[in-house]
Order: structure tokens, then sequence, then C-alpha cells
């Protein structure tokens, strides 16, 4: 997880930690170890947090799984045919 990406991504929104962590149901202190990666979020705490933040899919990607989610997307697997 890209923690910089994130934490700019929630002030570019103007959001305190705070005001995220009440949105996404969480403690501040659980939402503080979690931004900072000492913490993994759930799939759909990322779900959450993608439309608290008004992430895109690029953005998702890029904060959350290091580019792998469009690599594997566009990267035909082996063995089958991309297509």
């Amino acid at each position: 997880m890209n923690v910089q990406k994130l934490k700019a991504a929630r002030i570019l929104k103007g959001y305190t930690q705070t005001d995220v962590a009440k949105k996404l149901g969480v403690s501040l202190p659980t939402y503080a170890q979690k931004e900072r990666g000492k913490i993994d979020f759930s799939i759909k705490e990322v779900i959450k947090l993608a439309n608290i933040l008004d992430l895109d899919i690029a953005q998702i990607d890029d904060i959350f799984f290091e580019g792998k989610l469009t690599k594997c997307i566009t990267t035909p697997h082996e063995g089958r045919e991309a297509g």
C-alpha cells in the first residue's frame, strides 16, 4: 500500500483522519494505524474509502494494490489468449 498517496488523497478532500475514521466506522487509532500501513484494510474498507475519497480505479490500484490490479487485467495470463 502506498501510504503517502492515501494520505495525500485524504488531505486533498479536506478530511482529517478523524473524519475518515468516522465515515469508515472505525476508531481513530485503528484508522491511523491502517493509514500508516501497520494494519491492512479489508476489501470492504477499500471500497468504502474509494467512495469517501472519490477515488477512480487507477487511484485505487495505485494506492492499495501498487499497480498489480490493472497489470493483472491488462496482461494476458500464461496459457490463455488475450481477448
